[in-house]
């Protein structure tokens, strides 16, 4: 049987912004039989393999900072994406880096359900083989200048995260009882000289998780567009002119790099692709994203090539976005 490749990436489950009813009834059309069909009256075949390509999980801003709510999305789907795929291949993306901690600490004991970090493959070749052409899998925070400067604190996000599910799960309010005790203790030591100033140290400490998950949201909304060393929402053309992807520090021996991250749909025009001397496809998104003309977007690898396709619903199917080569 001729292996079929389904990629799907940043789906940033248990997010406000996750078209994640749009992704568990598409799952559910498949497992019924009637989500393989394209508006243009073709057809895809089942994955033997799909790759979840990164930030499907939301661990940095779910709602309510709340990580039960990631939770809850995930398991939505799981049960069809079980029955979709016979093998799964989890890359990690910057929102979910964090499964890598969990994977070490709790091995997967099913060897049909891989998480990997970063890209996929991870060991030699460094690709993937579909009829005639290599194919490389990596979520695309890799091309992001702010994360290569920002080097190994670039995991403060996912710390922060984990910390503030941990304390939010001992303390009161869901961990807003520290704040309030760091300002109730500032006050009465600004006007009663009392409690000790390490007792303040410690609740302003233990506030920071807190503060960080609750803030980080809104703080990127207002701000990150104004961070222009950032590739999140441009196209490749995009990416390739203000060199977030360098063609001369490329060590991937590869035809197709896929990625995700900008949240932008779409495969390289055959200008940049020759000039690069491979070719970008961009995965896009299951979010409810207005910088993306197009969203719940996946691509499909077999042995004539790959097709990025737009999920419409039940009744439409799939839009035909693209294909290579």
């Amino acid at each position: 049987m001729d292996e079929v490749i389904w990629i799907v990436s940043d789906l940033h489950l248990g997010s406000a912004d996750s078209n994640h009813q749009a992704f568990a009834d598409f799952l559910a059309a498949v497992k019924e039989g009637r989500g393989q069909f394209i508006q243009d009256g073709s057809s895809i075949s089942p994955p033997s393999k799909l790759v979840l390509l990164g930030d499907i999980l939301e661990l940095w801003d779910p709602i309510d900072s709340d990580s039960k709510n990631t939770a809850l999305h995930l398991f939505e789907a799981m049960n069809a994406l079980l029955y979709v795929s016979r093998e799964i291949v989890f890359v990690t993306g910057n929102h979910d880096e964090a499964m890598e901690t969990f994977e070490a600490l709790y091995p997967m004991k099913n060897p049909s359900f891989q998480i990997i970090a970063r890209h996929y493959p991870d060991s030699e070749p460094r690709y993937i083989q579909v009829g005639p052409y290599r194919y490389f899998f990596l979520h695309g925070h890799q091309f992001d200048k702010l994360f290569l400067w920002l080097g190994r604190f670039s995991k403060i996000p996912s710390f922060m995260a984990e910390s503030n599910h941990l304390i939010t799960r001992f303390t009161l309010f869901d961990g807003w009882v520290l704040p309030i005790l760091f300002v109730f203790f500032s006050a009465l030591r600004f006007f009663l000289s009392w409690p000790a100033v390490g007792i303040i140290y410690v609740t302003f400490a233990l506030s920071i998780p807190r503060l960080f998950t609750y803030l980080q949201g809104p703080f990127w909304k207002a701000f990150g567009r104004y961070l222009t060393n950032r590739p999140k929402h441009k196209d490749i053309e995009e990416v390739v002119k203000s060199r977030y992807y360098d063609k001369n520090k490329d060590t991937i021996s590869a035809d197709v790099i896929v990625y995700g991250h900008t949240h932008v749909p779409e495969i390289s025009p055959p200008h940049i692709s020759e000039k690069l001397g491979k070719t970008l496809i961009n995965t896009g998104s299951w979010v409810q994203d207005q910088s993306a003309a197009v969203n719940n977007t996946i691509v499909v690898i077999d042995s004539g090539g790959a097709r990025l396709l737009a999920w419409e619903g039940r009744e439409k199917g799939f839009k035909m976005l693209g294909g290579f080569p």
